[in-house]
């Protein structure tokens, strides 16, 4: 799920407005501030504009969470490969299974 607090704590950093900021990347800035807001989910086109607009920003941040120390984590709780690994587990539990079955 993706998340404004990065872009919104970069362009406070910098001392930009959502304004500016909106205008700059040639956006409607009602609808920048629903996506830093995250009332909305951001187009594709609109993360392209955010990262061409900070290239120093990693488009994977932009989908994780800011904790109040500043730390990221990760909004979902299992990684990716945890998931593949679970997901391999009960197939192979329902292979075992069937083949019991068969």
């Amino acid at each position: 799920m993706f998340t404004g607090k990065k872009i919104k704590t970069l362009l406070k950093e910098q001392g930009i407005s959502i304004t500016d900021f909106a205008e700059e990347i040639d956006e409607n800035r009602s609808l920048v501030t629903s996506y830093l807001n995250d009332k909305l989910t951001p187009s594709v086109k609109f993360l392209y504009k955010v990262i061409a607009y900070f290239p120093e920003l990693d488009l994977n941040s932009l989908f994780r969470d800011v904790s109040a120390l500043g730390e990221e984590t990760p909004i979902y709780k299992k990684s990716p490969q945890r998931l593949i690994k679970e997901i391999e587990e009960r197939l192979d539990g329902l292979k075992q299974q069937l083949g019991e079955d068969s």
